[in-house]
């Protein structure tokens, strides 16, 4: 009974992955899974640190942290680069 109720449960998440997958445009699914790789290490960080492994938990969360400074300072720079962008143009072709 509960093999039932895990395959119930697994059919069902990915029906719901399909939903979404099909009804976003690929910016928000780059997001989405970026996000979800983001869960990922940080509840493995979380488990390294609770079972007595505090030192691959320091190393790993050194190693995070730097990636997700890159990721948010170059999105940013992006962003700052499209907002220049639109303030180029004159009023009437926006």
């Amino acid at each position: 009974m509960p093999y039932l109720l895990l395959a119930l449960g697994f059919i069902a998440g990915c029906f719901g992955l399909y939903r979404v997958f099909v009804s976003s445009n690929s910016d928000t699914i780059k997001d989405l899974i970026a996000y979800a790789i983001l869960a990922v290490l940080v509840v493995s960080l979380i488990f390294l640190a609770v079972t007595g492994r505090l030192w691959l938990a320091i190393g790993g969360t050194v190693i995070l942290l730097v990636i997700i400074l890159r990721v948010w300072f170059v999105r940013k720079a992006k962003k700052n680069v499209q907002h220049n962008d639109d303030q180029d143009e004159p009023p009437l072709l926006k």
